[in-house]
Formats: C-alpha cells, sequence, structure tokens
C-alpha cells in the first residue's frame, strides 16, 4: 500500500472525491459499517452559514458529531484506527476517485490535491476511465467498478492492525517482597511460564520492564520494553509497549497469574473485537473489565495517555470510559493474582 508519510488527520487516512457529498456519505456510512475498524469521518459542517473551517467527526457506531467551530483536536481522531475523509471540503494524503461527471469541474478544480490516487471507481455501465480523470492515475491505481471490490480494497487500507504479546513485569513487588516474575508456580519463574504460553499461540512476546530490571530477566532472552513513563504502574508499562510499535494490538498479560493457562489466551484472541478499543475479560470483583488480560488495540494508547495526564495510572479508567469487549467468565479461578507471600503459598500448595 502506497501510505504517504504526511498525513494530516490519520497515519491511515483516505480521502473521497469525484462525486456528491450525499453520495460520499453513503459511501462512508457503508465503509463505517462493512469494515472491521471503527473509522472517523471528516467532513465540514453543511449548516447554513459554516465554512470549511467546521469539522464534523462521526462513527458508525453510535453516529457521535463533533462540531468544532476553532479547529480540530487532532488527539480525537488517534481514537480512531483510520480516518475517511470528504474530498469535497479536505484534502488527505491517500484520495480514491468516485467517477460522477456531472462533478467533473469540482474534481478538476481539486488537481493540486489528487497526488496518490489509490483508487477510481467507475459507475455502472462505464468501462472506461473518463479523459478528465485520467491525469491523476498511477501505475498502481485501480479501476473498480464493484461494490465488493471497494469494499475489499478499504477493508485491506484499513485492516487490523497485528497482535503481539505483553507480560507485565515491571511492579515493584512491594507485598510481594520478591520478584513476582522470578517466582515458580510450574516448575519455573512464571515469567519463562507465560512467555512459553503466549509463543505456543504463535505470538512474538516483549517484556515490559523498569530499566533496572533487565538483568534479573536476562535469561529469558526475549526483548525487552522499558517503562518510559514514572511512577505510571500498569498503564505505564501498556502505553509504553503501544509507543514503540504504534499499528500493533498488543495482548497484556500481568505476571502474577498463575492459575492462567492456554485456553483462556486462545479464548481472548478468537473472540477479539478489532473496532473496540479493547478485549478484555469479566472481571470476578464487578462484573466490569480485567485491565490485565487483555487485547488493547493500537487506538487505545490516546485514551491511555488522556488518563495519565489527567493523574490517574490504571487503565481500567480508560476502558470504563471506552468501547470495550467484555468477554463472560464462568470459572474465574485463572483471574486470581498473587500479591504478598501467603497468596503465593496457597496458591503453590495448589499446584
Amino acid at each position: 500500500m502506497n501510505l504517504q508519510s504526511k498525513s494530516k488527520w490519520h497515519s491511515r487516512e483516505l480521502a473521497l472525491y469525484g462525486t456528491t457529498c450525499e453520495e460520499i456519505k453513503k459511501w462512508v456510512s457503508y465503509f463505517q459499517l462493512e469494515v472491521n475498524q471503527r473509522l472517523a469521518y471528516v467532513d465540514a459542517s453543511h449548516a447554513e452559514g459554516n465554512s470549511d473551517s467546521s469539522f464534523g467527526i462521526t462513527t458508525h457506531e453510535n453516529h457521535f458529531v463533533l462540531q468544532e467551530e476553532t479547529g480540530l483536536d487532532q488527539t480525537v481522531l488517534q481514537e480512531f484506527d483510520g480516518a475517511l475523509v470528504n474530498g469535497n471540503h479536505h484534502a488527505a494524503s491517500n484520495q480514491i476517485i468516485f467517477v460522477n461527471l456531472e462533478k467533473e469541474k469540482s474534481l478538476v478544480k481539486r488537481s493540486a490535491e489528487l497526488n496518490n490516487v489509490l483508487v477510481v471507481v467507475l459507475p455502472e455501465g462505464m468501462t472506461e476511465v473518463p479523459v478528465f480523470v485520467q491525469p491523476f492515475l498511477q501505475p498502481e491505481t485501480k479501476i473498480f467498478i464493484l461494490k465488493e471490490e471497494v469494499l475489499e480494497f478499504v477493508s485491506n487500507f484499513f485492516e487490523v492492525a497485528p497482535v503481539k504479546a505483553l507480560v507485565l513485569l515491571g511492579g515493584k513487588s512491594s507485598r510481594m517482597g520478591e520478584e513476582k516474575g522470578l517466582i515458580q508456580y510450574h516448575e519455573k519463574t512464571q515469567a519463562e511460564h507465560l512467555v512459553v504460553l503466549l509463543e505456543e499461540l504463535g505470538l512474538e512476546v516483549f517484556l515490559s520492564v523498569r530499566e533496572e530490571q533487565k538483568e534479573n530477566y536476562a535469561f529469558l532472552n526475549r526483548p525487552f520494553i522499558a517503562d518510559q513513563l514514572q511512577g505510571a504502574g500498569p498503564l505505564g508499562g501498556i502505553a509504553s509497549a503501544m509507543r514503540s510499535f504504534p499499528q500493533t494490538a498488543f495482548l497484556v498479560v500481568a505476571c502474577d497469574l498463575p492459575n492462567l493457562q492456554k485456553e483462556q489466551l486462545e479464548f481472548l484472541l478468537k473472540n477479539r473485537n478489532a473496532k473496540a478499543f479493547a478485549t478484555c475479560y469479566e472481571s470476578p470483583l464487578d462484573g466490569g473489565p480485567e485491565p490485565l488480560c487483555s487485547i488493547y488495540e493500537p487506538k487505545s494508547f490516546s485514551a491511555l495517555m488522556k488518563v495519565w495526564v489527567s493523574g490517574k495510572s490504571c487503565p481500567r479508567k480508560m476502558l470504563f470510559n471506552r468501547t470495550v469487549e467484555i468477554l463472560p467468565v464462568k470459572n474465574s479461578e485463572f483471574l486470581v493474582n498473587a500479591n504478598t507471600p501467603e497468596e503465593r503459598i496457597q496458591l503453590q500448595e495448589k499446584k
């Protein structure tokens, strides 16, 4: 995919050109419904008297509309997986042209913006690209007629992020009195046990640590992601990973879950909802989202940072205020953690 480095709205953005605003909105609604991603729609306000500087952002899931009369808070868009843009009002680094013969003058007027046309969509009955559109074609530009072809292209353009695994080891273990990741419950350290489980699922595993902990876990020979936010707890570990790999989803697992088995991790992956900010298990404590055995989507990074800026360090704060897929739990034993020597001994005796 020819994604240009300079983006106006989002690192993955696609502007729709060549037809009426009404037709563009129909295509956007179709994409937002069918594509397995949370897509923003950037448009101008069409209210009488408003100029192109008035922005509207919508998502299909709740028809949320944000009007910004004096400009747009760019962090809002980072909580989406990508942005569709009305090319009749705003430019974007990648474009798709929906050919409408009645809009020739309007399209030609925006010729300076059409520098990376990925697709041209012909209306039913048209077999060749019109002369006025041909100057915008590139060698890699695709020509489509069928609606299904367009959907497949847009779905691939906004493809679901790959998943990596993150084992949280950065806690200070003040109540336990020793490194929780180095405690043995399965004839190997808990950190190694989790690495094995996650790699059996085909995931690349990263170890979330404080800088001074790297020596303790060097024997695992796995890549580290050191905390980039001081005193931010689990939220800092997750955010640091997402900052290092911005187009990656992370299956996050705390090191103090000795009952966790491969089947629970596998179930989490199979039921992943990429449109949500995260896919979590239901907490046995209150029925809310369990934050430390969850899949976090790339868009959750911005939401996590907003929680941190507000003075909080718990990722659960973000999960309670965003769209999250919560999976029911029949037996919650695998979510029992060990934070004290007494809890550790109790769990070890059950093994």
